[in-house]
């Protein structure tokens, strides 16, 4: 770790979030220095370009930024990296962030990431013992949802419980990522991999009901929703929950989270799922060969959904109640900033990882392997993002 003034990080993953992580841990004035890192040199060139730009915006920055190359997967190359660091952040597919997460624990340097996937994340939660060893903190899952969907959970129970003066039974959090203007007959544009996108609108939700933990079907239970650009749909889908539902087991009766899309998306989405074009079964397509449908259609479809930067819209909803008082209800919406040309995506998801790294770096977080919703103080996550200029409401109704 670091023994010169101010803290030291390391952002492994030089893409859209990455950057946007760098941007916020070299605008902090505790910051001492950054380096970017990837396993390809065009894309830690680009990006330290990008953050030099990002500088001239923010002349109070004295952060030292800086670059290496290095592949994720080269375990000694990524622990050497990390030796002098206080803290790491991932933003790299999820599937590497348990072996990071080992690497950092050996290099005693603490490590958060993005997150995206609860097998890998009860992985990583399961390094607990050997981080506490370490004098090291371990936080999976930052990032939009799953990331600041829990932090904001966490913080509407606590203004819940505070307010009524009594238990809450109930959370749903509900959120999306959308141009300002829909887009095509999606009305979408991806903000990341159409893989990953698929991923989640496919298999099962975990989800807490009647106080068990237990899983529904993805694409389900659609509803509109009233929100402060108008009224969406919301539907099922995996992944965003990850371990809520479990910390949440035995204090909440139920705990549900669903996507955000504008009217009509869901019933497009349904058609192609049924015509089988998500199927993960390798078979003989005529004409083509053995293929993967969900491959194939991913590889034509995802030119027509990426439109590149766009003017873009984050809206995380969490309503949190009982049976017997007034629910509360936070809303955050957050759009594409002119200033530093940062999407709304990359603002709330980058920024939450970069909070969360710059908590764990001043003390604030433990040492151990800990989870978001219960371990790192949702409110300071939450006066965090204000200062950023991200809008959030609270009411009761």
């Amino acid at each position: 770790m670091s023994t010169s003034p101010g803290f030291r990080y390391a952002v492994l993953g030089a893409g859209r979030q990455g950057l946007a992580v760098a941007y916020d841990l070299m605008c902090q004035p505790d910051t001492a220095a950054v380096v970017l890192a990837d396993a390809s040199e065009a894309a830690v060139e680009a990006g330290l370009a990008r953050l030099a730009e990002l500088r001239t915006a923010d002349t109070e920055s004295g952060a030292d930024v800086s670059g290496s190359v290095v592949d994720a997967l080269a375990a000694e190359s990524v622990r050497a990296l990390l030796e002098p660091v206080d803290v790491a952040v991932s933003a790299v597919p999820y599937d590497l962030n348990a072996h990071l997460a080992r690497v950092a624990v050996a290099a005693k340097t603490s490590f958060c990431d993005l997150g995206g996937n609860t097998d890998v994340v009860l992985a990583e939660l399961a390094m607990d013992s050997e981080a506490r060893a370490a004098g090291v903190s371990i936080v999976p899952d930052c990032g939009l949802a799953p990331g600041f969907a829990q932090s904001l959970a966490a913080y509407a129970l606590h203004i819940f419980e505070q307010s009524a003066g009594q238990r809450a039974s109930w959370i749903r959090v509900y959120c999306g990522g959308l141009p300002r203007q829909p887009r095509g007959p999606l009305g979408y544009s991806l903000s990341f991999s159409l893989k990953g996108l698929i991923n989640e609108y496919t298999g099962d939700a975990v989800v807490l009901r009647g106080g068990e933990v237990c899983k529904i079907p993805a694409l389900s239970e659609v509803e509109l929703v009233s929100t402060g650009i108008g009224e969406l749909e919301a539907f099922v889908t995996s992944g965003g929950t990850s371990t809520a539902p479990m910390t949440f087991a035995g204090r909440l009766d139920s705990y549900s989270y669903k996507t955000l899309r504008y009217p009509g998306h869901v019933a497009i989405i349904r058609a192609l799922d049924y015509l089988g074009l998500f199927d993960l079964v390798e078979r003989e397509l005529p004409g083509v060969g053995r293929a993967v449908p969900r491959q194939v259609f991913a590889a034509i479809a995802e030119p027509h959904l990426d439109h590149g930067r766009v003017d873009d819209i984050v809206i995380l909803k969490v309503r949190c109640g009982s049976t017997a008082a007034p629910e509360v209800e936070i809303e955050l919406i957050d759009r594409h900033d002119e200033v530093t040309g940062l999407s709304a995506m990359e603002r709330t998801t980058g920024f939450h990882a970069a909070i969360v790294a710059e908590m764990i770096a001043r003390g604030e977080v433990a040492a151990g392997a800990q989870k978001l919703e219960s371990d790192v103080p949702a409110a300071a996550i939450v006066a965090a993002f204000k200062q950023r200029g991200v809008w959030l409401s609270e009411s009761f109704s």
